[in-house]
């Protein structure tokens, strides 16, 4: 089955996956959080916390809905 959740997009583009805030400018189109190491495109990570956020919202746990939160080991150009 699929489900759906609302989450607040808000902040998610100034956020990590790990967590931490990422501080950027508008025209800043890359990620690269100096607390874990996680570089990307900004979009990229942005998508990750919104995805972070939803299933923070669900009652299953993420290992059940067969999601990891971590952050993948690609960087940004690969």
């Amino acid at each position: 089955g699929r489900w759906l959740v609302k989450v607040n997009a808000r902040g998610t583009s100034q956020q990590c996956p790990c967590g931490r805030a990422v501080p950027k400018k508008l025209w800043d189109r890359k990620h690269h959080c100096s607390a874990c190491g996680f570089k990307t495109i900004r979009d990229h990570a942005s998508a990750l916390e919104i995805l972070r956020r939803g299933l923070r919202l669900r009652t299953e746990t993420p290992a059940l809905a067969g999601v990891a939160l971590e952050a993948p080991s690609f960087s940004y150009g690969e």
